[in-house]
């Protein structure tokens, strides 16, 4: 197991251990520099003496050798080491065989010690051991056995390294106490911002840290107090729209539940609680047991494909089953909520309650069912009652047509042949028996007229009423070529509908225009329309007789006349004809008049478009 150190808990603690083992660490770094810069001090001192010493030793004692007097050498030597006793420790003389010639500073027969090979080993021992050859004129006599004292240097470095230390002790003693008292001042700030976070943390975001010291704490009190502010207005804005959520989660008016991926429950509303008639999802059976046996498969489906990401909505009127074993009608939707990571989160179930919807549906197919069969009855009946309709025109068209021929030809032929055999009396009543048989079949004819119009089928298609008026006003003008009337058609006046009632009808209304205009001086006739709301509002003006405004509503009433037949003949079967044409075109017809100012009557057709 690898070992890890244990580290103080404390910032502060671990502030101050790291300065100290910084501190530590460059006042060892430190030491050994110093060290080194008095070793490298003291091998230059060394070689320093050395050639100080070596010669002068050197050309001293050349001549004691030569002359080969031992005892002057030897006091030679005693009195160089007693003079130079603080860099000399010892002296000694050899030859070239290696036996001693003279010693100083040590015994005679105390063996040699090794040369010294490091600078450390002769300041730990006190002396540095060295051995250099006596040469004169390039001619070797013997060697010199020297021992230079490094007590000095010692000492030396002995006081640099106590002074160091001293020193290293007073720097970390001192670091210790400003790093202390930073520490403390560091983490008085950073309790309080531990604190703050903390407060923070539990919902408490009016709690603010003061801002002042170093600027480095105050921009990160300032940086925490706006967090925490802002944090507090998205807090209460998520608190606000959570609230709204779950007040709309639970008073929407239907039945709100989420289905987890799984399958199972994850909430629903009260009102979804209500029409499956479970307490909670808890008690609720999986979502896909809720329905009945017909409509489970498919909710399964759309399940599958909701989270498959298939679709994105599906609708359908199911059946849920009820907490007592019953089935509710209701109308389902499902919806997917996505994460904001783009993961399917759940789905949305939206139950309404459509049990009444459904029972009004199933009285409105029985009424259907009933009014399709009294559709058919009456169908029946008004064919029958077509069929004797047919019956009855064709009796007045064959059976009452002929005995009006009959008087009126016998009539004619009274008047033709014995008009001189009769009276003036007689044959002013022969002539009013054949106008009487012709108005009479004048009226039949009006009146299979107004039949045909009831009952026959209608054509609808695209049409120009301008060239049909202009083709009854042709006809007019032909059937009475003496009338000068002015006639102003607008052009190109379209419409919808039967092209054959539609002309009966322009008949019967510029019929009348042209009938009433002929006691007028200066006729005039004007056929134009106007747009409106509803479409389009076709007119027919004249300067006719004109009528009373009070009984207008008579005039499209069969056998109504405003009129004496002696000033205008008819029969009073026209306007109604047109009534009923207008009405199978599903439009209106009215009239505007004033007595001897003319007449408008107007006219909409709003089956197809007549729109402008």
């Amino acid at each position: 197991m690898k070992w890890r150190p244990r580290l103080p808990g404390s910032l502060r603690a671990r502030l101050i251990l790291s300065s100290v083992l910084i501190e530590v660490v460059l006042l060892a770094v430190l030491i050994v520099n110093s060290i080194r810069l008095v070793n490298n001090a003291a091998q230059a001192g060394v070689e320093a003496s050395l050639a100080q010493a070596v010669p002068m030793l050197n050309a001293a004692a050349i001549p004691y050798i030569l002359q080969q007097d031992s005892v002057g050498l030897q006091d030679f030597l005693n009195v160089a080491v007693s003079e130079h006793r603080r860099e000399l420790s010892y002296v000694v003389l050899t030859n070239l065989d290696g036996q001693r010639l003279a010693t100083a500073g040590m015994p005679f027969h105390q063996p040699l010690p090794s040369p010294t090979r490091h600078i450390e080993q002769a300041i730990s021992e006190g002396i540095y051991h060295i051995s250099r050859p006596v040469v004169l004129a390039e001619r070797t006599f013997g060697t010199m056995h020297l021992g230079i004292s490094t007590r000095i240097i010692a000492n030396t470095r002995r006081d640099l390294l106590r002074q160091g230390l001293m020193i290293a002790a007073i720097e970390v003693l001192l670091s210790i106490l400003c790093l202390g008292w930073m520490g403390i001042w560091l983490t008085a700030h950073l309790r309080q911002t531990i604190d703050a976070g903390r407060d923070i943390a539990n919902g408490d975001f009016s709690r603010r840290i003061p801002e002042r010291g170093a600027r480095e704490v105050v921009e990160l009190a300032h940086t925490i107090n706006q967090m925490s502010q802002e944090l507090g207005h998205q807090m209460a804005a998520l608190r606000a729209s959570e609230y709204e959520y779950r007040v709309q989660f639970e008073q929407c008016g239907a039945g709100l539940a989420h289905i987890r991926a799984d399958g199972s429950w994850l909430r629903f509303n009260e009102q979804f609680a209500g029409l499956l008639g479970f307490r909670n999802h808890e008690d609720a059976p999986p979502p896909a047991d809720c329905w009945h046996p017909r409509d489970q498969h498919q909710v399964l489906l759309a399940l599958n494909d909701l989270f498959d990401g298939a679709h994105a909505f599906w609708q359908n009127e199911l059946r849920c089953l009820q907490a007592d074993g019953g089935y509710r009608w209701v109308l389902c939707s499902l919806s997917l909520y996505r994460q904001p990571d783009l993961n399917a989160g759940y789905v949305i179930m939206a139950l309404q309650d459509i049990a009444r919807q459904k029972a009004t549906e199933f009285e409105l197919m029985q009424y259907q069912t009933e009014l399709e069969s009294r559709v058919a009855e009456r169908t029946h009946a008004l064919a029958v009652a077509n069929q004797e309709l047919e019956a009855f025109s064709y009796s007045v068209s064959h059976d009452l047509r002929a005995p009006l021929r009959a008087i009126a030809s016998f009539t004619q032929l009274l008047i033709e042949d014995y008009k001189d055999q009769l009276s003036e009396e007689g044959r002013d009543l022969l002539d009013r028996i054949h106008r009487a048989a012709l108005r009479q079949n004048n009226l039949i004819d009006a009146l299979l007229d107004l039949s045909h119009v009831s009952q026959v089928r209608m054509r609808q298609q695209s049409l120009d009423l301008s060239a049909l008026a202009r083709t009854v006003i042709e006809e007019l003008q032909a059937s009475d070529p003496k009338r000068q009337v002015s006639i102003d058609i607008a052009p190109s006046l379209p419409a919808i509908g039967d092209p054959s009632l539609l002309q009966i009808a322009l008949q019967n209304l510029l019929g009348n225009a042209w009938k009433y205009t002929a006691k007028t001086a200066n006729p005039h006739i004007t056929f134009s329309a106007q747009p409106s709301e509803s479409g389009m509002v076709y007119q027919i003006i004249d300067n006719g007789a004109g009528f009373d405004p009070a009984f207008a509503d008579k005039l499209f009433k069969p056998f109504q006349r405003l009129h004496d037949k002696t000033d205008f003949e008819g029969t009073g079967i026209g306007l109604a004809t047109v009534t009923r044409i207008i009405r199978r075109h599903g439009g209106q017809v009215w009239a505007e008049s004033r007595p001897g100012k003319g007449a408008t009557f107007f006219f909409t057709l709003t089956i197809g478009s007549n729109s402008p």
